[in-house]
């Protein structure tokens, strides 16, 4: 593999090797045009541009249902911590939907075991684009369990960011209509095929 800095005429001669020059734009140093005669090939190429105002998707608040969203900025080299915990009470999920405005965000979950004082990751803590589309979510919980919730800015030095969000611990029976996890559970080893078993089997077979 080669790499060309500036200067189209150092990458042609490589390029054109592989390229028949009558299927490449004339502007960029190939010999075809489109039916107007046109180098650029603007009638078969999609050169993009702006999008028309009448074609943007807008976020409806209205659509939040029954949830009780917040707004809020996670400052600069902050974060945003949420903490949420169960009692003895079973069959609890924990539920999040969030989106931010104009820059993306790190987000993550971990617990903290009340009695034992021990510390386990249930949502690695990572970069997710929820500037683009909103961030939904929720795993199970286990009782008498401290559940943070973690809205990362730590790693920017420029851009507070601001953050719409519902975060909440509902029971399974309110949040029946959510579809299935995101997240894998141990109850999923189930669909997992053996792969040790079907290679047996294949041996037994020819």
């Amino acid at each position: 593999m080669k790499i060309y800095k500036s200067g189209s005429e150092k990458w042609k001669a490589d390029f054109f090797t592989h390229v028949d020059k009558s299927n490449f734009p004339k502007y960029y140093g190939g010999e075809m045009v489109d039916e107007n005669g046109d180098p650029k090939c603007s009638s078969k190429i999609c050169w993009g541009g702006k999008v028309p105002e009448e074609l943007f998707t807008k976020q409806n608040d209205d659509n939040a249902s029954n949830k009780s969203f917040q707004e809020g900025v996670v400052n600069k080299g902050q974060k945003l911590k949420i903490e949420l915990e169960t009692k003895d009470e079973e069959n609890q999920i924990l539920a999040w939907e969030f989106r931010t405005f104009d820059y993306d965000i790190k987000f993550g979950i971990y617990s903290l075991d009340v009695k034992t004082g021990e510390k386990t990751s249930e949502v690695h803590l990572g970069n997710v684009h929820s500037h683009e589309m909103d961030e939904i979510g929720f795993i199970s919980c286990r009782p008498q369990t401290k559940y943070v919730v973690v809205f990362d800015n730590s790693g920017s030095y420029l851009r507070n960011k601001k953050i719409r969000y519902y975060v909440d611990l509902v029971s399974e029976i309110d949040s029946s209509d959510m579809g299935p996890s995101p997240f894998p559970s141990d109850e999923d080893d189930s669909n997992i095929p053996n792969l040790a078993e079907d290679l047996q089997k294949a041996a037994i077979t020819a």
